[in-house]
């Protein structure tokens, strides 16, 4: 928070910096055209140059003016972004922290080479993403029931980040539901199954990791840059 608030009185304090800048600059303009702010006895009040000096004082403290209310407007936008980003962070943290647990998933069962291990991985991580302190193993309605669970956490996002799939992550949550069914369903069937991979275990796989993919290249980083106080 400190930093925050260094941050942007430095940018307030260049600002007006610059301003100051400027101020002088025209000043040396006008100087090199001539102008002094001198009242020699020997000459006559020139009151056309009196008027000249008026209208270049006038354009002067109207941009001036016009700089201040500029940054005054700005700096005063900065902070209550930052505020805003403030107040919705815990929120916005723990949507983050349920949408990567998903996606690490993803990295995690293309490793995979039986459907044991492919559940285990599911179990492990949607367990995370939902929160759940137990070590207790999830059976498979347990597993259906994280789904739901997750899915209404993660329905508030749209209002809390600008770029945010809902129906994407839907998929995703849907996608891995399905897979913990087919590898139960495949498992109980046969014997064999349990030391191997099966086809269509693979292909709710593949489907799981490119949901979470195109999740990742479409929104994650947009979401990871807001929660960023310091942007």
């Amino acid at each position: 928070m400190k930093e925050l608030i260094k941050k942007s009185w430095f940018v307030f304090l260049l600002g007006m910096l610059i301003a100051i800048v400027g101020l002088l600059l025209i000043g040396l303009i006008l100087y090199c055209n001539g102008y002094r702010i001198v009242y020699p006895e020997q000459f006559e009040t020139s009151w056309n140059a009196v008027s000249g000096v008026a209208d270049w004082v006038g354009i002067i403290v109207s941009i001036l003016s016009a700089i201040a209310s500029f940054m005054a407007v700005w700096f005063a936008v900065r902070v209550a972004d930052k505020q805003n980003k403030i107040a919705l962070f815990e929120k916005r943290y723990k949507l983050y922290l349920i949408i990567q647990n998903l996606l690490l998933c993803a990295t995690r069962i293309p490793d995979c080479t039986t459907n044991s291990t492919v559940y285990a991985v599911l179990k492990y991580y949607f367990r995370e993403a939902s929160g759940i302190e137990t070590k207790a193993d999830v059976n498979i309605l347990d597993f259906i029931m994280l789904c739901y669970e997750i899915q209404d956490k993660l329905m508030p996002g749209s209002f809390l980040f600008s770029n945010y799939d809902i129906n994407l992550l839907t998929k995703i949550i849907d996608r891995g539901k399905n897979l913990a069914l087919q590898v139960y369903k495949t498992d109980s069937n046969s014997a064999k199954a349990k030391s191997e991979i099966s086809e269509s275990v693979i292909q709710l796989r593949n489907e799981y990791c490119k949901f979470c993919d195109e999740f990742d290249l479409t929104c994650f980083k947009t979401i990871k840059k807001e929660l960023d106080l310091m942007h």
